[in-house]
């Protein structure tokens, strides 16, 4: 209740009616829609003959293919030991009551729940989405650092914003910049304590592992690229979504 409500922060913060604000809200939610992983996304905008001929032009793109990878190895791994074949994956009422629900929304274009193959695409490629993906689109934090380069709200015959609107996109920008649990951390102590403890630990432990060799591998391209590129780089990612 602190962004889509009427005379709340992002609605005094904007230039906007509150009729507006609420447009460009339903116009975002209306294109969140499931388009598919990474690669046919890459393929459907004609990037991934860049990465396979000259990576250096697309350094997130080669990078995001190797950390959705790694996602949809560990959440495989983890998805193998409680759900042995696609039959327990449909047993499992919880699992599949989450999944009509993300049927709610008209048109959502989620795959059905046929089995393992479609839970662990789905779910690998989300964790990309609110690890990777929004550290390289939503690092909005320096812009509202100079007034005089973006600013939430101009009023009239003004070319920078003044005190007040400056303070009032800071002040969102600071609601959303709480210190997140980095990427490369031990999660260990979230996992369930039963009988696959010692499993779940090692796909746990093996997932870190496999992100610290990304990460080295990008810092040694990175001295090499034309563009250096840090967006999928797991050591400067958190573990959910932040500004």
């Amino acid at each position: 209740k602190t962004l889509a409500v009427e005379r709340g922060v992002l609605h005094r913060a904007s230039a906007f009616t509150w009729d507006a604000v609420k447009t460009g809200f339903f116009a975002s939610y209306n294109q969140n829609r499931w388009s598919g992983d990474i690669k046919m996304q890459l393929k459907a905008h004609g990037m991934m003959d860049i990465i396979e001929e000259n990576p250096d032009l697309y350094p997130f793109g080669q990078d995001a293919l190797e950390f959705v990878d790694i996602v949809q190895k560990f959440v495989g791994a983890y998805v193998d030991i409680y759900y042995p074949d696609n039959k327990s994956v449909l047993l499992d009422t919880e699992l599949v009551d989450f999944w009509d629900g993300l049927h709610v929304v008209e048109g959502s274009k989620v795959p059905s729940l046929s089995g393992k193959e479609v839970l662990v695409e789905v779910l690998a490629n989300w964790i990309a989405y609110v690890t990777g993906f929004h550290n390289h689109a939503g690092g909005v934090a320096d812009y509202l650092i100079d007034p005089s380069f973006a600013s939430p709200k101009i009023r009239p015959n003004r070319n920078i914003a003044d005190i007040q609107a400056t303070f009032q996109g800071l002040n969102i920008g600071l609601m959303t910049a709480q210190p997140a649990v980095r990427l490369l951390s031990d999660f260990t102590h979230l996992l369930l304590d039963d009988i696959h403890l010692p499993a779940t630990t090692e796909v746990f432990n093996s997932f870190q592992r496999d992100l610290v060799a990304l990460s080295a591998k990008i810092e040694e391209r990175n001295e090499k690229r034309p563009m250096p590129c840090n967006s999928l780089n797991p050591k400067l990612m958190v573990s959910s979504i932040s500004i």
